[in-house]
Formats: structure tokens, sequence, C-alpha cells
């Protein structure tokens, strides 16, 4: 069948606008046209970079990339790009792993993974897994650093999470993401409880 769904491998790309909800309720009419200007900048680079756009959730973008050096070189351009426009930030999590390609969407534990890691980064930064890591070679001008270990959820074993740290990027505290995860931890014990009530 033609549309039956594809197992490959990939490397999972996920971004997001920081702060986007606060502009929204700021200015709609800018935050849309800065939504709509991301989305046609993010085309533009994956495509240079041998990737594809799978989807924008929100100020969200999903996407895949054959290679993981693509996926990391793709972010880094788009991180550069705003680190100089100032326009906005970007958090930015990738992931290397199997999926699922099914007509215009994707899924798998590599994207959950891409997705947690956006959302334990700083504004302006790029954090990615050892999967990742494994590909970059290691002439290549992308720099990182480990950040250590982490427990992400629905994520079974802890996982070291890196930050691209090639110049222009932030390069996220430990303890400011340990904080981060520990909040979440907290919110969502206090919401089970509710639902317990």
């Amino acid at each position: 069948m033609k549309n039956e769904p594809k197992r490959t491998c990939a490397a999972i790309m996920f971004s997001d606008i920081v702060g986007y909800t606060a502009l929204m309720g700021e200015n709609q009419e800018l935050a849309f046209q800065l939504v709509k200007k991301n989305s046609k900048f993010h085309q533009e680079v994956i495509k240079t970079h041998r990737g594809k756009l799978i989807k924008e959730l929100g100020d969200g973008v999903l996407c895949y990339f054959p290679k993981p050096e693509d996926a990391v070189a793709a972010a880094y351009e788009l991180q550069q790009f705003y680190f100089k426009s100032k326009e906005l930030s970007l958090r930015i999590g990738i992931h290397y792993g199997e999926v699922i390609l099914d007509r215009h969407d994707v899924f798998g534990d590599a994207v959950n993974i891409a997705s947690r890691l956006q959302t334990l980064g700083s504004p302006g930064s790029v954090l990615f897994s050892h999967k990742i890591l494994e590909d970059i070679d290691e002439n290549s001008s992308l720099k990182s650093v480990s950040l250590g270990k982490f427990k992400l959820k629905n994520v079974k074993e802890p996982l070291e999470v890196f930050a691209l740290a090639n110049e222009g990027l932030v390069i996220p505290k430990r303890g400011e993401m340990l904080k981060l995860l520990e909040s979440r931890l907290k919110k969502f014990m206090v919401g089970g409880l509710i639902l317990l009530t």
C-alpha cells in the first residue's frame, strides 16, 4: 500500500517559541505574525539541511532529519538567526531513534524525548541526547557540553543531556534544570491528589 506506515530511524527536532502565550495576550497580531515568520524560516532552514517539517503545534515546530548532524546544524542556524535578530527566543530539543512515519505525522519514543528535552532548555539553547552526539563528526565545527543525566517523564532510563555550545547559544545550568524538573513533579503530584479527592 502506498500510504502504509513506515518505520525508520531519524533525528527528531522540536522547537518552541519562548513566552508565546504571554505575547499572544499582549499583542495578538504581533504574535500571529511572528509565528508565521518563524514557520517560514523553519521551512527554509530545514530544507537546506535535508530535513522535513512534519507539523506545527501552535508556536512549536516538529520536524525530522535522516542524519542527526543535519538536525543539529539546522538548530544552530535557527538559534544564530534569532540571537542576532532578537525577534524572539526558541528552545530546541533533538533526539535520534526509531520512529513511525504515517502520512503527514510521526510517532515514537524519539518524538517524546525531543519534546522533553525542548521543555528542559533555556531560551536560546539547543539540547540533545547522546544518540545525537554519536553522529557528530569529531572534526565538526559544532561544539557541545554534557549537562549530566536527567530522569525525564515517561522515559525509562536517565538520559545524558548535551547542550550545543557554539558562540551565541545559551547553555542551561544543571541546577536550574533540576529545579524545573522538581517543580513539574510537584505540580504533577498535586494534580494527582486533587483528582483523588
